[in-house]
């Protein structure tokens, strides 16, 4: 819970109480009656804006087709996206960092961070908890969170060691234990097919583990020579279609999607944008190189041809494709058929071969051929030749012939027969014919091709069926010969008690993984691209329309025409999967974003409407609207941001900035109307007076100072206050616009003159003067908010309700309290409430007093609070 105090010391509370402020008259009999009771009004939770995207994935998910669950700070939610309200799970008490549904779909486990952190297993539709447990081995955080396929088991996995635990959640009973090494698991999943098999993935690494009844067993996937050993973002099971069994897919730091099969890298699909672009441009070079180099080689086969006919003699290293004329060829040609072509023939023939090796084409000739080349070829195809050969050639045929006979076959023999023919070949001359319907008079057999050692073998357009040996690789499984499941022989305690509803799940899963399977891929950019067919040779990728930067999650909808995304810098939006991707996606959750450690201070309300503005270190600004619940503007900023207020008629919006720099805004449209730079360091505080003639900005350089607008819209410095020795925590104006009360981080309470920046010594002077707000840790309304173990770095923040009968305040430890107003009592009672897992930076009621926010440091989150009379 670190934060930005600068020189704020940490003090016990019973020194802050011993501080004596002049008591205002209208509480002299509030003194005397205050018992310190709790009030009668409470706060409900409303609405949160915010969404945990910084360090957590896979956290977004379809609960049906109207809600959606994911977290923000230590709180699950139940986002209806159609009537926009929220449902949430209050039983966590820190940062929620992972969750996972039950296959049932309507349970959820939810887990967190903290020194004995705890898993709930909870009813979504309810948000009623079924089952709360932890284990020792887990202490710092649970990163990951995986229901096995019959929903009886989940498996955890430690931050702190990587360390991995199997559960028995309705036992609250841990059953085995395994290690992972120093490598970060970023998550899980179980293979939804078979109980006993799971997965984790993370940094430079992809694990697969196997349940025994003995321990957890797990492989190192091999990433072979071709895929990078690099972070695993994420991962899907999908089915491939040819081997009918489950595969799953991790997409990459560097944008790529690996298949695992047999805990190996089986495939790699390039999906990054530039890869694509590169792989593409790549294959397009390449074609036309291959179109280059065949016209090329069809001008040089066109030469050969001409020179043969010219020569009458054989020409070594080319592909001749002669036919004859009317008659039927009645000799062979006379070229040594010593290499293959490196192209396909130019022109085609349309009658017969003429050797006798291809009157049997799949057998191996065992004779050199001693008919005269005068002679048919074959008298009748279908049978074999008449004459016995008298010699064996040299070298055999390499390969059996991969066309069908009507085509010159794609090898010739590699070396010239031993003896040559009797007579002298008929010249012929070749002309260029297009190819018969002629089919050939024989088939190929089934035969294997022969292996052959030629280093010129061309691939041929048919390959020969690979085999793979299908031995099995030896596991630790035993044989069940009990007939339990796994958990009823992990855990004695559990009844074997399947139900029709289990069986009807395990058949929803298998058709689930029998629909046509869809992938998507996260980049930093926040691109998305829709992949189909991906075990084709040609993957289809579709890209659709984002709104977010650097995914962290995606979830399909249960008809697969919607998937729902969210992003790092805090956007959950809806987008629909076709591939016309005509329709803008649809934003569901616009929030601060906490990457980076990013902290958000800056608060401020509207003093007519149910609206709020916030900035903070994301350098974004949003408008909200309270009544709508939603954000209905959000503007980037330059830089760092630390407050934020509102001008009295709701027109210019003031901005301090972390470096020292201030801007002036429109409200309506966000846009800059005057910048500058005042101070070196921060500025914590940015607040108008209630005439709305002086805007303050209280710096970390331990300054107020007061400006004016003129009608130009322009900043004018008229004075500053200057006194304190500690960088200024807040400060309040009169109703009447003439004075300043303010508090530093040494816990010094000073008073000013507005007109001037002259300083007051004697507070009892102004001990009542009517504050138009009081957001001051220190005070006599307030100085019953300490408890005795307190220091003075505890609370962060207060504010007075605009009837001045609460106080709510806000503290490091995420709560948020709220106090009957004054707090004058020392044993003061109240009502706390949480949600907030980090320092809560600022609370602030509506104009009407109807609604609380509050905003946390670290997790980004507003909340948005009803108060309750």
């Amino acid at each position: 819970m670190s934060k930005n105090k600068g020189k704020r010391e940490k003090i016990g509370a019973a020194r802050l109480t011993s501080v004596e402020f002049p008591i205002p008259t209208k509480f002299e009999e509030e003194i005397k009656k205050n018992k310190g009771e709790k009030p009668e009004e409470s706060l409900e939770l409303e609405h949160i804006y915010g969404y945990r995207g910084r360090d957590c994935s896979a956290n977004v998910r379809y609960v049906d087709d109207n809600n959606i669950l994911y977290y923000a700070a230590a709180v699950p939610i139940v986002n209806n996206k159609i009537e926009n309200t929220q449902k949430f799970f209050t039983s966590h008490d820190d940062d929620v960092v992972s969750m996972d549904f039950h296959p049932s779909k309507r349970i959820v486990a939810t887990s967190q961070v903290g020194k004995h952190p705890k898993i709930c297993v909870w009813n979504v539709d309810t948000q009623e908890c079924l089952s709360e447990f932890t284990d020792s081995t887990l202490d710092g955080g649970i990163t990951a969170l995986a229901f096995s396929p019959s929903g009886e088991l989940l498996v955890a996995i430690g931050i702190m060691e990587n360390s991995v635990v199997l559960f028995d959640w309705e036992f609250k009973r841990a059953l085995l234990y395994g290690k992972t090494g120093g490598d970060r698991i970023i998550g899980c999943t179980f293979s939804s097919v078979e109980e006993s098999e799971f997965v984790t993935y993370g940094v430079n690494h992809v694990r697969f583990w196997t349940i025994t009844e003995e321990k957890l067993v797990s492989k190192k996937a091999i990433f072979g020579k071709d895929a990078k050993i690099q972070r695993q973002n994420c991962i899907a099971e999908i089915s491939d279609p040819k081997s009918n069994t489950n595969l799953f897919a991790t997409g990459t730091v560097s944008g790529d999607i690996y298949v695992w099969k047999n805990s190996q890298c089986h495939k790699i699909i390039p999906i990054a944008p530039k890869l694509y672009e590169k792989e593409k441009t790549n294959e397009d070079e390449k074609e036309k190189t291959n179109e280059d180099e065949k016209e090329k080689t069809n001008e040089d086969e066109q030469q050969k041809d001409e020179k043969d006919e010219k020569e009458q003699k054989s020409t070594e290293k080319k592909k001749t494709t002669k036919k004859p004329t009317d008659k039927k060829p009645t000799t062979k040609p006379t070229t040594k058929p010593t290499t293959k072509p490196t192209t396909k023939p130019t022109t085609k023939t349309t009658t017969k071969p003429t050797t006798k090796p291809t009157t049997k084409p799949t057998t191996k000739p065992t004779t050199k051929p001693t008919t005269k080349p005068t002679t048919k070829p074959t008298t009748k195809p279908t049978t074999k030749p008449t004459t016995k050969p008298t010699t064996k050639p040299t070298t055999k045929p390499t390969t059996k012939p991969t066309t069908k006979p009507t085509t010159k076959p794609t090898t010739k023999p590699t070396t010239k027969p031993t003896t040559k023919p009797t007579t002298k070949p008929i010249k012929t001359t070749p002309t260029k014919t297009t190819s018969t319907n002629k089919k050939p008079t024989t088939k190929p057999t089934d035969k294997k091709p022969i292996k052959t050692t030629s280093t010129n073998k061309k691939p041929t357009d048919k390959k020969p069926i690979k085999t793979t040996s299908t031995t099995k690789k030896p596991t630790d499984k035993k044989p069940n010969k009990s007939g339990l499941s796994l958990r009823d022989r992990l855990n004695p305690d559990a009844k074997k008690t399947p139900t029709k509803q289990q069986q009807q799940q395990k058949q929803k899963q298998k058709q689930q993984q029998q629909k046509k399977q869809k992938q998507m891929t996260e980049f930093a950019k926040g691109e998305i691209f829709l992949l189909k067919d991906i075990f084709k040779k040609q993957t289809s990728l579709i890209q659709l329309k984002s709104r977010g930067r650097n995914l962290r999650s995606i979830s399909f909808s249960s008809d697969e025409t919607h998937a729902i995304c969210a992003s790092m810098d805090g956007k959950i939006f809806e987008i629909e999967l076709n591939e016309e991707n005509i329709n803008e996606p649809n934003i569901i959750v616009e929030s601060h974003s906490s990457d980076g450690m990013a902290e958000l201070w800056g608060l401020g309300m509207f003093y007519s409407e149910h609206k709020f503005i916030t900035t903070g270190d994301d350098k974004k600004l949003m408008l909200g609207n309270c009544d709508k619940r939603e954000i209905i503007l959000t503007k980037k900023l330059k830089q760092k941001s630390r407050s934020v207020a509102i001008s009295p008629d709701e027109t210019l919006i003031a901005i301090g900035f972390y470096d020292g720099s201030i801007e002036l805004r429109d409200a309506t449209t966000l846009e800059v109307l005057d910048s500058q730079k005042i101070r070196e360091e921060d500025i914590s505080v940015s607040k108008f007076s209630p005439d709305g003639k002086i805007l303050g900005f209280g710096s970390h350089d331990n300054f107020i100072d007061l400006y004016q607008i003129d009608e130009s819209k322009k900043l004018n410095l008229y004075t500053t206050c200057k006194g304190h020795s500690s960088y200024i925590i807040d400060f309040d104006f009169s109703k009447d616009s003439k004075y300043i009360q303010s508090v530093s981080g040494d816990y010094e309470v000073l008073y000013w003159s507005a007109k001037s920046g002259k300083r007051y010594t004697s507070p009892s002077k102004l001990k009542d003067v009517e504050w138009q707000t009081w957001t001051l840790i220190l005070g006599f309304p307030v100085h019953g908010i300490w408890e005795p173990d307190m220091d003075g770095t505890d609370i962060n923040t207060v504010d007075r309700n605009p009837q001045e009968d609460l106080l709510a305040t806000c503290n490091d430890f995420g709560k948020v309290s709220l106090f009957n107003y004054p707090v004058v009592n020392k044993d003061a009672k109240k009502k706390k409430y949480s949600g907030h897992s980090s320092h809560v930076t600022k609370c602030r009621f509506s104009f009407d007093g109807n609604y609380l926010l509050t905003t946390g440091g670290m997790d980004g989150s507003i909340f948005q609070w009803k108060v309750l009379k």
